[in-house]
């Protein structure tokens, strides 16, 4: 599977681009954390049994 592309836009600016360009990097950044800690989580979810990553009949190791 391949690299995942998401775009976000924010609207205002404070008048100096490298304080917006900061900003961005560190709203990337967060939203890069929040994304990895959601997708473990899910994965762990899945992964108990009934899940979808849970082979059926698959007894616990």
């Amino acid at each position: 599977m391949g690299d995942v592309n998401i775009t976000v836009e924010s609207k205002g600016s404070s008048g100096n681009p490298k304080m917006d360009e900061a900003n961005n990097r560190n709203l990337t950044a967060q939203l890069e954390v929040m994304m990895d800690q959601k997708i473990s989580e899910w994965a762990a979810n899945a992964m108990r049994p009934g899940g979808m990553l849970r082979k059926a009949g698959a007894r616990p190791s």
